[in-house]
């Protein structure tokens, strides 16, 4: 398997700091989630794909009660 990096707003350079605490804030505070949106995530997941910071968001903030078993059963697998 290749790995392809995600690409995010701050560069990765040798050295130095890389994690951008606002684009996670960011993500966090405004992925809204979409039911079929979360399905294919979980889809891609159980598929052994890396998942994008934005699909981590989207499955973090699920609340509906069924997607929430959809995405607790597929960590099961």
């Amino acid at each position: 398997m290749k790995f392809n990096p995600e690409k995010c707003r701050i560069k990765d350079e040798r050295m130095q700091p890389f994690i951008d605490a606002a684009e996670i804030w960011d993500l966090l505070h405004n992925t809204v989630p979409d039911r079929q949106k979360v399905k294919d995530i979980i889809a891609r997941s159980l598929d052994k794909n890396r998942l994008t910071l934005a699909e981590t968001a989207m499955l973090i903030n699920a609340t509906d009660t069924d997607l929430v078993e959809e995405i607790k059963e597929g960590a099961r697998e």
